[in-house]
């Protein structure tokens, strides 16, 4: 019977390895696109945020994790319209 640590090792050093040759472009640059005008309002509100249309938005972000609280601001900010 094989040994789970090993193979959970073995996955972890895959993973990793893959992450290694697909590097992402930074920095991550998002364009988001409301339905409302009320929610596009409300989203307006968040400094690193620029309006570039209308309803649509965009923002940079140095990396993944940045981004999302990002992009997460925007939609929690914005309510359920």
């Amino acid at each position: 019977m094989p040994c789970t640590r090993c193979a959970s090792a073995k996955k972890d050093q895959l993973e990793r390895r893959q992450l290694e040759r697909s590097p992402a472009l930074l920095p991550i640059r998002t364009v988001v696109e409301f339905r409302g005008t009320y929610a596009a309002d409300r989203a307006a509100m968040i400094p690193t945020v620029r309006r570039i249309a209308g309803l649509r938005f965009e923002f940079e972000a140095a990396d993944y994790p940045a981004a999302f609280r990002t992009f997460y601001a925007m939609v929690t900010i914005a309510g359920g319209d």
